[in-house]
């Protein structure tokens, strides 16, 4: 992905490794949040997010980019799954087959199979 491929909304910029995910709000600047580039890029998650993803996130209410990628690619092989088979996509379905998993050390939410 290149700047020119990004909305103008979106600010490419690479976060250096002893900078905290969260940062304090500063009433000054427009609310943002840091997106791993893989997340739109391999995993083609798009903003914004279906009504399945919001769902997701307001139940466990991280940030986004608390959510380790393999949730993200759980979830969007899931949706591909249910979409194929025809099935209303919901969250009690998704957690039937997927429990939530703390990141002790780093703050990370992941799944492990059910």
């Amino acid at each position: 992905m290149t700047n020119s491929s990004y909305p103008n909304w979106v600010i490419d910029e690479h976060s250096l490794s002893t900078k905290r995910v969260f940062l304090s709000v500063d009433s000054n600047k427009p609310n943002f949040t840091y997106v791993c580039e893989d997340l739109f890029k391999d995993l083609h998650i798009t903003l914004p997010f279906i009504n399945f993803e919001c769902e997701m996130i307001t139940e466990m209410n991280p940030a986004p980019t608390q959510l380790h990628l393999n949730h993200w690619a759980f979830m969007k092989s899931f949706k591909i799954l249910c979409q194929y088979l025809n099935i209303f996509l919901t969250i009690n379905q998704f957690m039937y087959f997927y429990r939530l998993k703390m990141g002790e050390d780093v703050g990370w939410i992941s799944l492990s199979g059910a």
